[in-house]
């Protein structure tokens, strides 16, 4: 769960409508988003299932960026923003591909 922006009674109402018993104890985010990050957290998770997957060997190889970019355009970002965003989305992604890795 993600600390961006916290809606205990959106989250109640998610339970709900899935037909699953809500948490008794407001959830705790597992970590806080930096509001100078916010922006690229959410491109990032835009992009989040837009990953290139090398077929022979059967592991993630890095996002499809042509995607990143149309994303970037789609959430009206201005282009003096991008090259700082596309930094932090790299990290992200580096951070992942390590993951993976192990």
């Amino acid at each position: 769960m993600c600390g961006v922006e916290s809606n205990p009674k959106a989250l109640h109402d998610d339970f709900v409508a899935f037909g699953l018993a809500p948490p008794e104890e407001p959830v705790q985010p597992d970590f806080v988003i930096w509001p100078e990050h916010k922006t690229a957290y959410e491109v990032f998770k835009i992009c989040e299932t837009q990953w290139n997957f090398h077929p022979v060997e059967g592991v993630w190889v890095g996002l499809n960026y042509q995607v990143v970019f149309a994303v970037l355009a789609q959430q009206a970002i201005p282009s003096k923003e991008h090259a700082a965003i596309l930094d932090l989305i790299r990290v992200m992604e580096r951070a992942i591909l390590t993951r993976k890795d192990k």
